[in-house]
Order: structure tokens, then C-alpha cells, then sequence
């Protein structure tokens, strides 16, 4: 969708970031490939070797996702692609949201997980799961408020949108994680999913909003990166073609 709608700001990221998209690439593939073997394993070591594998690439890919989204928030991607390998990405910004992206992961598969168990009937591990979301919710949250610091001093603008007009947003996030916790505490975790999921979105789109216009911050405006219109137009139907198709099952 980047690449198509977007294009050159799409290859300007692509080619100052190849090194993180690249190791993002690799955790989604080990990942998928984990899963699937470990299903099929002859035996239990092996089971737990793909099992090991695919918990770690769980990890390794929402964090160098994050770290991108990082490096695009404190204008560390310039218009013509020609940005630092290694400082683009590794910088306070880029590692702390690969950090929170990683603990927000985390913090809505426990929810989900949670929930499932608990309609399976399967109190024990529900329990256990119940503790260890709430260990992730608290530490997600004292994570994001101690990231905020930083990240105001790294990434003026986007600072800058997010205790303006994103500040709502935030705020809404912020309670979100609050209730959920406090359902998913009082033992009540398919209502809690929802608010996870509210809190999490929340996030999402409160950092556009803070980073408009600007696709690619301080360098190029989402006007200016824009494709042709009859492209766009096509992607658009696209996408809503993809909705009506997937939404309703997902629901």
C-alpha cells in the first residue's frame, strides 16, 4: 500500500532503513515458520526449539517495526533516501518505540489469551495468564510515560502533536489501559479486550495525528509524496473491498 500510493517517500525509507525492515522481515518469516514446525515436531525437544523460535521472533519483528516508525517520527529519513544506515534507527526515539511497540504486543496477546481461557474453562492457566497481563499493563504503562521525556527532546514535532491536537487521543489511551486493567483485575477479561484494544488504537492514531501532515517528518508532507489520484482512487476501493470482505468473519 506504501509503495504503491507513496512511492518515493516509500523508497526514501526504504533505502535509509533497509538494515531494521530487513531484521523485521526475518522475525515475521522465522515466525511463521516456528509456528508451523513446532506443530509438526517429532519430538518434544524439538517442539521446544521451534517454540523458542517463534516466541523470540515474536519479539524481533514488532521491535525493528517500531524502531522504523521511530526513525520516521524524529525526521531521521530525509526525501532523498540518503540517511545514516545505523543512526537512523538506532537512537533514543527509534529504541524506546520499538520497546513500547514490543509491550503493547504483548499486552493485547495476554488480554486475548486471557479471554480465550476463560471461556475454554481453563481457570488454572487463565489465572496465570491474568497475572502476567497485569505485569505487562503496568510495565507498558510506567515504559510510555518514562519514554515521554526522551522523546519530546529527540522528536520536537512530533512532541509538539502529540501534546496538541493528538492530546486527546492520548488521554483516551491512557484510560483505556486503565479500565482494562481494572476489568481484567476484577476477573472480567472479555471486557477488558475491549478497552486493551481501544487503549492500543488509541496509540495508533493519535501518533498520525500528531505526525500530520508530514509522511515522512520535516522532510515530505503526505501531499506532496501522494501517487497519481487514479491510483490512489483504486486503493481506496480497494481497501474498503478488503474491509467488507474481512471485517465481518474477524467480528
Amino acid at each position: 500500500m506504501w509503495w504503491t500510493s507513496f512511492p518515493t517517500a516509500f523508497a526514501a525509507a526504504m533505502s535509509t532503513l533497509i538494515l531494521p525492515l530487513l531484521l523485521a522481515m526475518l522475525g515475521i518469516v522465522l515466525r511463521g515458520a516456528g509456528f508451523a514446525f513446532r506443530k509438526y515436531s517429532p519430538t518434544l525437544s524439538q517442539a521446544r526449539l521451534y517454540g523458542a523460535l517463534f516466541a523470540g521472533s515474536s519479539l524481533v519483528a514488532p521491535f525493528f517495526l517500531g524502531t522504523v516508525a521511530g526513525a520516521i517520527a524524529s525526521g531521521r529519513v530525509p526525501a532523498d533516501g540518503q540517511g545514516d544506515r545505523w543512526s537512523s534507527w538506532l537512537n533514543p526515539t527509534s529504541l524506546l518505540v520499538g520497546a513500547i511497540t514490543v509491550a503493547c504486543c504483548a499486552f493485547l496477546a495476554g488480554m486475548f489469551l486471557t479471554a480465550d481461557a476463560t471461556r475454554a474453562g481453563h481457570d488454572a492457566l487463565a489465572a496465570r495468564l491474568r497475572r502476567r497481563t497485569l505485569s505487562v499493563g503496568m510495565v507498558s504503562g510506567v515504559l510510555v510515560l518514562g519514554s515521554l521525556p526522551p522523546i519530546m527532546q529527540d522528536a520536537p514535532t512530533l512532541a509538539e502533536g502529540l501534546t496538541g491536537r493528538a492530546a486527546p487521543l492520548i488521554v483516551t489511551s491512557v484510560l483505556g489501559e486503565i479500565v482494562a486493567l481494572a476489568l481484567l483485575l476484577r476477573r472480567r477479561p472479555a471486557a477488558a479486550r475491549v478497552s486493551a484494544v481501544v487503549a492500543v488504537a488509541s496509540v495508533i492514531v493519535g501518533w498520525g495525528a500528531a505526525q500530520y501532515p508530514w509522511l515522512l517528518v520535516d522532510q515530505v508532507t503526505i501531499a506532496d509524496a501522494a501517487g497519481a489520484p487514479a491510483t490512489l482512487r483504486a486503493l481506496l476501493l480497494v481497501a474498503a473491498l478488503a474491509g467488507i470482505t474481512v471485517i465481518p468473519p474477524l467480528v
